[in-house]
């Protein structure tokens, strides 16, 4: 047997070779395109294009998925009836239905040509791997998204499982928006956010994985590694599920095919369940997933001893070995299951799943306010984006390796704050700001036998004024330097207004009277 390794991740595949011809280097979605078309798993239209503003179609989702999950399963009957023979998509939408990837619905019917939402695209990418919420819903991270109702009763537990591992994440104003439909390349972003790695067949040792692994063929075998994050096992494995030899994997192993073997003892031990749980006679040392979570530790399961230099504390952890600390660096695990402690040490450093941590203060001026965030820089994340519920982005610049931790705002009150590091982990701060009163000051002099009004600013001054008008009808807007002219010639006497507008909204009047 050919044997054929594919590992999909960002620094072993590198290709600059663009697969599409309407996938530009600077496309949004460019490198998770062209890797995973790169590895095969990917195709695009006959004229080269791909199309990734294009919704994606079920029949379109479910050729990913299939290609996926490797399965060497054979169809030939017609599982519904809007699907024929002749279709593209015949086998593929056939093999997931009898897979249970996909359900023919009420009136017998698939819908290949349907556009997928987000709820369909998240709950099928959620079956392939395994994934769904066995805990209370009451105590799962879905109740914090406000349209929560709107999925499915039969969706829920995998998308509440999605949301969970935080493969899912929703948008800034705490919605999933499960209905809206989803594009080709946001599809592709979904995948690539989710499995960084993928072997199909051959044998590894001294594995260093940071990043989940999918197993999607037979006769894998990985032996004195260590996984930081989960292993995936799918239907294309089920002729010769995987075996883990002393290897450590710190989220668990979600499995389709029912079985896979471990061992680190003398004797393999076989794991039937689908949702990866430990037999009670049997306890692998598995790596702890470390997670940070502000409300304290978790209670649930297996006892868990973590020691540190400065605190002893046991708790309970859950059943994929859950623990929630708040230290940087190495620590040793002490797991007591059965009356036997086993030990292990992880590395926070190493975990990408860590809220970032930050305080907010402002500065009130009179026409504007300064807004400065301060990263509690525990050594844990690296913030790659802080944003304004105005609008106001701050992106880190790759160059440097700074951010901007201020934003300049020119209007009273409630901003929300929100700070995500390189993982994906969100935290939001709100503040208030008060007190903004922008003005101005009008001068005259004369020169020869008219009068010129010069504007001035009577705050601290910003390079943010959009436009000054006079109520002579004269508008003094920015030029192609960005600079306002401040002055207006008057020749005939009056009271005249002078208005400015800054690019914040702000607007300051003064009255000036001209005699000539």
């Amino acid at each position: 047997m050919k044997k054929i390794v594919l590992f999909l991740s960002l620094f072993i595949l590198t290709s600059t070779s663009f697969a599409f011809t309407d996938v530009k280097p600077n496309y949004w979605a460019s490198k998770a395109i062209t890797k995973w078309s790169n590895s095969g798993y990917l195709s695009g239209y006959p004229d080269g294009t791909f199309r990734g503003n294009n919704n994606i179609t079920r029949a379109e989702m479910v050729s990913v998925i299939n290609r996926l999950n490797n399965s060497k399963v054979e169809t030939s009957k017609r599982e519904a009836k809007d699907i024929k023979s002749a279709d593209w998509f015949f086998n593929d939408m056939n093999k997931a239905a009898k897979l249970g990837l996909i359900f023919v619905n009420e009136d017998g019917k698939l819908r290949p040509k349907d556009k997928a939402t987000r709820e369909e695209t998240i709950v099928v990418l959620a079956r392939l791997l395994n994934i769904s919420y066995s805990g209370n819903l009451s105590n799962a991270k879905i109740n914090n998204f406000s349209d929560k109702n709107d999925i499915s009763p039969e969706n829920y537990r995998y998308i509440a499982g999605m949301v969970e591992e935080g493969f899912v994440n929703g948008y800034e104003d705490n919605t999933l928006r499960t209905k809206r439909n989803v594009t080709r390349a946001e599809f592709i972003a979904m995948i690539d956010n989710t499995i960084e790695y993928i072997y199909s067949s051959g044998i590894y040792d001294n594995k260093n994985l940071v990043g989940n692994v999918l197993i999607n063929g037979s006769n894998v075998k990985l032996s004195n590694s260590q996984i930081l994050g989960h292993v995936f096992v799918t239907d294309g494995a089920k002729e010769d599920p995987p075996i883990l030899i002393n290897t450590k994997v710190s989220k668990g192993v979600n499995s389709r095919v029912g079985k896979f073997l471990i061992k680190d003892t003398d004797e393999y031990n076989t794991v039937s369940n689908y949702n990866f749980e430990y037999p009670e006679e049997y306890f692998d040392p598995i790596f702890a997933t470390i997670k940070y979570d502000e409300n304290g530790w978790n209670d649930e399961n297996i006892k868990v001893k973590v020691t540190f230099s400065d605190k002893d504390t046991t708790v309970e952890s859950s059943r994929n070995n859950t623990v929630y600390v708040d230290k940087n660096g190495r620590h040793e695990i002490k797991y007591e299951q059965n009356g036997k402690i086993r030990t292990t040490t992880i590395d926070v450093n190493n975990i990408d799943k860590i809220s970032p941590q930050f305080n907010a203060s402002s500065e009130v001026k009179n026409g504007y306010a300064i807004i400065k965030v301060e990263i509690q820089d525990d050594g844990l994340s690296k913030i790659s984006k802080i944003s304004l519920s105005n609008g106001a982005i701050n992106k880190l610049n790759e160059e440097t390796g700074e951010i901007n931790k201020e934003f300049i705002v020119g209007g009273n009150g409630k901003y929300t704050i929100s700070v995500e590091d390189e993982a994906g982990n969100i935290s939001k701060k709100d503040i208030t700001i008060e007190g903004i009163v922008r003005s101005i000051k009008a001068n005259t002099a004369h020169e020869g036998s008219n009068v010129v009004i010069t504007v001035v600013l009577d705050d601290e001054g910003l390079d943010n004024i959009k436009e000054i008008r006079c109520s002579n009808g004269e508008v003094n807007k920015k030029d192609e330097n960005g600079n306002v002219k401040n002055t207006f010639d008057i020749d005939t006497s009056g009271e005249y207004i002078i208005t400015l507008t800054d690019e914040l909204g702000n607007i300051a009047t003064a009255t000036v009277n001209v005699t000539i």
